[in-house]
């Protein structure tokens, strides 16, 4: 088994960010905020999704979740509040790794 380091795991893209320790609590704080503000009705639509889905196998189960997901995104995605939320991300990454060198997020 190989291990990688915090920092090397976000540069693969294998986590959106790292937190300080003594940052974690308040960072998972913020992160219960968030999704605690998800509209409920979205959560619901959800979890009746994966439970639909999720009876279901293979080619079936994949085109099943890919008609779900493009009718939800045309239906009901808030593209601003995405666009919120990600540059809310990007200015955490700059502020702990002491800068903005421009780099993509």
């Amino acid at each position: 088994m190989t291990y990688i380091d915090a920092e090397t795991a976000r540069d693969w893209g294998l986590v959106v960010e790292v937190v300080a320790h003594e940052s974690l609590l308040e960072r998972a704080r913020a992160l219960a905020s968030t999704i605690a503000s998800i509209p409920s009705e979205y959560l619901s639509e959800l979890r009746a999704a994966y439970d639909d889905i999720g009876a279901m196998s293979g080619q079936e189960a994949f085109r099943a979740e890919a008609r779900w997901s493009r009718a939800w995104m045309a239906d009901r995605f808030d593209q601003s509040r995405l666009t919120t939320e990600r540059e809310k991300i990007v200015a955490r990454g700059r502020a702990q790794t002491g800068g903005s060198d421009g780099a993509p997020a």
